[in-house]
């Protein structure tokens, strides 16, 4: 993911990446992050368990769902759950990650200053 955001022109972004959502949990519990990209398939959550847990931890930040399941109807629930946007891995290339995070942080930004 840092190679493909590096390579766009979109905006410059800092990859801060987590193996675990525990490791993820005490990041955001710690640090604040402009955007979270979220895989739903960590080795200690599966699914919208791993969203329901970040959303809970870090509630304002936005989250783009990135999986490897091209899935339409995850991708509803993921959305419903609280997710910014859902992206099918390799389906997606620099830019249009680029895009949906920076997107992701507006809505976000517009959100909180209504």
């Amino acid at each position: 993911m840092a190679e493909s955001l590096a390579g766009q022109n979109i905006g410059r972004f800092v990859v801060v990446s987590a193996a675990s959502l525990g490791e993820a949990l005490i990041r955001l519990g710690g640090e604040r992050f402009d955007a979270i990209l979220l895989d739903l398939s960590l080795p200690d959550a599966r699914g919208l368990d791993s969203l329901v847990g970040i959303r809970c931890r870090a509630p304002s930040t936005p989250i783009v769902v990135m999986t490897g399941l091209s899935d339409e109807e995850l991708a509803i629930k993921a959305v419903n759950a609280g997710a910014q946007d859902y992206l099918v891995k390799g389906e997606a290339d620099g830019v249009a990650l680029a895009r949906r995070l920076r997107f992701a942080i507006e809505r976000a930004a517009l959100r909180r200053n209504r």
